[in-house]
């Protein structure tokens, strides 16, 4: 959608930037941090880091184990 090498070039430098640092893709953030999660307990870093009324997918994740979060 750019067709500008310079501006291209400094759309790619600023999402950089803006990545952090990670070892891995994809990587997901929560509440402003890496997950140390590869995916198989992100539901439970999410609702214990969900502050509100919880969604349907955490109680669900509740039932089946609360040490989890």
């Amino acid at each position: 959608c750019v067709n500008n090498p310079a501006l291209s070039l400094k759309l790619q430098k600023d999402a950089a930037a803006n990545t952090g640092k990670h070892s891995y893709t994809p990587w997901v953030l929560v509440d402003g941090k890496i997950s140390p999660s590869d995916g198989d307990k992100l539901l439970a870093e999410v609702c214990a880091a969900y502050s509100g009324t919880k969604p349907a997918g955490c109680a669900k994740l509740a039932l089946r184990s609360p040490a989890l979060w």
